[in-house]
C-alpha cells in the first residue's frame, strides 16, 4: 500500500502506520540522511551537491608517471626512448618513445592514427600521447630497428630468421611496404633466381642473410608462402626437399631453441606433390641418359665395353629410385654429382663424356622448367609479379 506524504495523509490511511507499525516514508528519507550529514546541512547540501555528471573530468596523467595500460610499472625501452621523441608506444609493459614522423613516414596505419584528433585529457608522459599497442614488446622493437637502424636492417650480414619473422609480421599489420621489398632482397641473396649459374655460387654455401639454424629452410619456405614471395619459391621449394627426407617434411625440424620449425598442410602437400613431380622431371631431362632407349645402347659409338656400360647405366639408374634428398638434386653442376660416384660404377671414358654433355643440358631444361613441379608460373611470369 502506498503511503502518502504525512502532511497530507487521508482519514483511511493515517491510521495505518499506528496499526501496523508502519513508518511514514518521509520519516524513513530523513533519518537516512541524517545519519550522512548533520541534520542542520542535510537539505541545503543535498540540493547544491554536484552530480557525477557535473564533477570536473580528471587532470591528465603527471609527466612524472610511468604505468602501463593496466595499472603496472612500465619500463622504458633501452634502445628506443629518444630524448625529442614526440610520441610513446607501450607494448608488452615496454614503452618506446620515438617520433611520429618517423612512423608516418613507413606506416600508412600510424599516418591516419595521428591525423585522428586526441581527447584532451589523454593520458601523456613527459608530454607526449601514450599509444598501446597489442604487439609483443620485441615485434615492436624489431618493427623500430627496421626503421630507424639501417646498419641492423640492411648492413648486417645475417639476421634471425625470427626477427625477420616479426618484421613481416608488423610490416603487413601497419602496411609498411618498403619491409617487404627488403625481406625480399635478402632472401634472393640466398635464393636467387636470375639464372642457374647465379644459384649454383651459392647453392653448396651456408646461408648468408640469415644467422644459420635447424629449420631455417622450412622457416623461410613457409614465410614464402605466406607473405607471396613468389619469385623466389621455385628454388626454396627445391631447396627443402632436396635437403630435407620426406619424414622431416611432414614431422618438422626442431630448431636451435628447441622449438619446431614446421611446414602448414597445404605446403606440406605441394613439398610431397613437387617430390614426385621432380623425379619424374629429372629422368625426362636432367637423367634422361640413363632411362628409356637411352638405357638399352651405349651412350657413344666408340664405346669399346657395351655390356659393361649398359649395366652400369642400370646401376645407375636405380639409385634415382633412393628415397635420399640428394637423388632429386637435379640441378647441381655434373662434377659435383659425379664427384658422390665411385670409380668402379662410372662407365667407360667415351660414354662418361656422352652422359655429361646430357647432363648439362638436361639440368639447364629442369632448371628453366623448375616452376611447373610446384604449380608455379613460368620464370618470366614470377619475376615480373615480385
Amino acid at each position: 500500500m502506498r503511503i502518502r506524504c504525512c502532511e497530507n495523509r487521508d482519514p483511511v490511511t493515517e491510521h495505518v502506520p499506528a496499526c501496523y507499525k508502519v513508518t511514514c516514508a518521509c520519516a524513513s528519507i530523513q533519518a537516512s540522511y541524517s545519519k550522512v550529514l548533520p541534520m542542520s546541512q542535510s537539505s541545503e547540501t543535498l540540493k547544491h551537491s554536484p552530480s557525477s555528471a557535473q564533477r570536473p573530468s580528471k587532470r591528465p596523467r603527471s609527466s612524472s608517471e610511468s604505468v602501463t595500460q593496466f595499472g603496472g610499472p612500465a619500463t622504458r625501452s633501452e634502445l628506443f626512448w629518444i630524448d625529442d621523441g614526440n610520441i610513446i608506444l607501450e607494448a608488452d609493459g615496454i614503452q618506446f618513445r620515438v617520433h611520429r614522423s618517423m612512423l608516418s613516414r613507413e606506416s600508412s596505419v600510424f599516418q591516419g592514427m595521428f591525423t585522428v584528433p586526441q581527447p584532451p585529457n589523454k593520458p601523456q608522459i613527459e608530454g607526449c600521447p601514450v599509444v598501446h599497442l597489442s604487439d609483443s614488446g620485441r615485434d615492436v622493437e624489431c618493427f623500430l630497428k627496421a626503421i630507424y637502424d639501417g646498419r641492423w636492417f640492411h648492413g648486417e650480414p645475417r639476421i634471425k630468421i625470427a626477427d625477420i619473422t616479426r618484421i613481416l609480421r608488423m610490416g603487413r599489420k601497419y602496411d609498411c611496404p618498403r619491409f617487404r621489398r627488403d625481406v625480399l632482397k635478402r632472401f634472393s641473396t640466398d635464393f636467387p633466381n636470375s639464372s642457374l649459374a647465379e644459384w649454383e655460387q651459392v647453392s653448396d654455401k651456408s646461408f648468408s642473410a640469415f644467422e644459420d639454424d635447424d629449420g631455417l629452410r622450412l622457416d623461410v619456405l613457409e614465410l614464402a608462402r605466406e607473405y607471396g614471395f613468389d619469385s623466389i619459391l621455385p628454388i626454396v621449394y627445391y631447396d627443402c626437399i632436396s635437403f630435407y627426407t620426406v619424414q622431416n617434411i611432414l614431422d618438422g625440424d626442431p630448431r636451435d631453441d628447441q622449438t619446431l620449425a614446421t611446414l602448414s598442410p597445404d605446403v606440406q602437400a605441394m613439398c610431397l606433390a613437387g617430390v614426385h613431380k621432380l623425379r619424374q622431371a629429372l629422368l625426362k631431362h636432367t637423367f634422361k641418359w640413363l632411362s628409356g632407349p637411352y638405357a638399352l645402347t651405349p651412350l657413344s659409338n666408340a664405346c669399346s665395353q657395351p655390356k659393361r656400360c649398359r649395366f652400369k647405366t642400370a646401376v645407375l639408374a636405380t639409385k634415382l629410385l633412393d628415397d635420399s634428398p640428394q637423388t632429386i638434386a637435379g640441378l647441381k653442376s655434373w662434377a659435383k654429382w659425379a664427384n658422390n660416384i665411385g670409380e668402379s660404377e662410372k662407365l667407360c671414358d667415351p660414354c662418361w663424356h656422352e652422359a655429361q654433355l646430357s647432363y648439362e643440358e638436361g639440368r639447364e631444361t629442369l632448371w628453366n622448367a623448375l616452376p611447373s613441379p610446384f604449380g608455379l608460373p613460368t620464370w618470366d611470369e614470377l619475376k615480373n609479379d615480385a
